[in-house]
This record gives structure tokens, sequence and C-alpha cells, in this order.
């Protein structure tokens, strides 16, 4: 005669096999033991199932659980009650399906965390390009007065730290291009402007500037349309790499004043950032003529 427990075992392996595991031999996922007749063991053999696989098995597995407990008390009644236990390869038991809903929440609460820095981030770079364009309007001579000026006129979102902070970049940025264009270069190893036809595109690379204490810049310069240009300051940091920096331009003219622009560390990043067809195109030209200038 076949007794309940081994009868309830078979059942237990038959279903987990209808998930797709194995249940025996040696290239078994799980095990499956009877401890006692109402007591039954599943362990975990395969190290390479993931927790979510691992996780469905227990929720299979404990189907079979049956635990009687007073209505009143809460307490577990003695008599006919079946236990299930899951092991993990540690040989601890262990409930994978806890352990999963704590991972899920743990990757759900980082997505949420990567999701609010993308948000914050987008929203200070629009704040800093508010600040640029008004600074380049304006003129303010103060930090103080460009953030009073975004405060008043409603472009930083409601939120001073980040109308502090793009002015502190701004002012940062613009000593820097007046340090560049009053600093004479050591060296230049381009000394006129040439111009590169592409695609119909016309691209002008301005004499290449290298500065030993900082690094090598070049620029181009492009029409984006009758009205607009684009221009791209491609820095090379000598010292310190992770300063490189491809810098994109939209003026109103390629003879306007410098104005700020969007800071890219790769050209493919450059190029992911913009839909426009004819703007793509223009960087894909000025990446080609910079690759051509390199060499």
């Amino acid at each position: 005669m076949v007794s309940y427990g081994a009868e309830l075992a078979k059942e237990i392996r038959a279903a987990i096999k209808t998930l797709g595991y194995k249940t025996g031999g040696k290239n078994a996922d799980v095990t499956v033991r009877k401890r006692s007749s109402y007591s039954f063991q599943i362990t975990q053999k395969n190290p390479d199932l993931a927790l979510q696989e691992l996780a469905m098995i227990e929720l299979t597995v404990k189907n079979f659980q049956s635990i009687d407990r007073c209505e009143y008390s809460g307490e577990i009644l003695s008599g006919a009650n079946t236990y299930i236990f899951v092991y993990g390869l540690d040989g601890y038991s262990k409930s994978f399906v806890a352990e999963h809903d704590t991972e899920r929440k743990r990757l759900e609460d980082e997505k949420w965390d990567r999701d609010y820095r993308a948000k914050v981030n987008a929203e200070k770079a629009e704040v800093t390009e508010n600040a640029a364009i008004a600074q380049d309007a304006i003129e303010f001579e103060t930090e103080e007065e460009l953030v009073q000026y975004l405060l008043d006129v409603d472009l930083c979102l409601g939120k001073k730290y980040y109308a502090t902070d793009a002015a502190k970049k701004v002012f940062e940025i613009v000593a820097e291009l007046k340090a560049e264009e009053t600093q004479e270069p050591t060296t230049t190893t381009t000394t006129t402007t040439d111009r590169h036809k592409l695609n119909g595109l016309t691209v002008q690379a301005l004499p290449t500037k290298l500065h030993p204490e900082t690094g090598i810049y070049n620029t181009y310069l492009t029409d984006l349309s009758e009205k607009r240009a684009v221009e791209v300051l491609v820095y090379q940091s000598i010292n310190y790499p992770e300063f490189s920096r491809i810098t994109v331009m939209v003026k109103k003219t390629q003879f306007s004043g410098r104005t700020m622009g969007k800071d890219f560390k790769t050209w493919e990043e450059a190029l992911n950032n913009y839909k426009s067809p004819k703007m793509i195109a223009v960087l894909a030209a000025i990446q080609e003529v910079h690759t051509v200038k390199k060499q």
C-alpha cells in the first residue's frame, strides 16, 4: 500500500515538473524529500536558478501545505497538518518569495531613484539654459542679480537653489570663456580657417588651440538654416581626460556672440540627443571633419 506521504511527495514532484524543472537525477533543479508522513523538504540543487524561478517553485509547492489553526487563538491544532519546507543551496530554510519581493522592491526603489535623478538633472539643465540665455541677453554683473531675475520671471521652476546653482555655473563658464579669449595660445596646430564640403554642408574648422596647462580646443561652425548656425567646441583635456567634452551651441547666426551650449562626453551621446534630421546631419558632418582633422 502506498502511504499518504509517498503519494503526496509524488504529487509535489509532478507539480514542479509541470513548471519545467527536474526533481531527480544528477541534473536535478530541486529535490523533494519526505521528512515524515506530513512533512516535506524541497531543496534547491541547481545554482543557476533565478530568484524569480525559485519563488515560483515555492509558491507552487506551498499549495500542498495544510495547517489547521484555532479560529479564536490562531494556534496550530494538532492533527493531520502538512508542512512544506524550502531550503536553499546553503542548507538553510528560507522563503524565496519573501526574498524575491524584497529584491523587486529594491529594484523598484532603484528605478524610482534613477528616474528622480534624471528628472532633477533635466530640470537643472532647463534652468541653466534659461540662466545662460538671460545672461547672454542682459549681462548681469553678479550671480545674485541673475538669481533674482530667474526668480522674478519664474525661470527656475520655483526653486531658488536651482537658480543659485545655474547662476554659479553660468558665471564660471563665462569667466572661462573670457579667459580663453584673452589668453594667447602657446601653440596652434593650424593658422587658418579650413572649409569642408560634406553632404551639401559647409563645415568651417577654426584654428586649433593648444594650451599646455589645459588642453586642445577645436571649434567648428556650420549653418543649420538661414537664421541659425551650429558651433561645436571639442575640448580634449590633457591632465584630466574625464573633463573632455563636446559642447554643442545653436546660435541665431554664426557671427553672433558665444552662448551657453549642451555638453556631451561622446559624439554618440550628442547625436542621440537630437531628433531633427538636419541637426543630426550637421553634427555627423562636423564629427567626420573632426576625425579627418585629428588624423
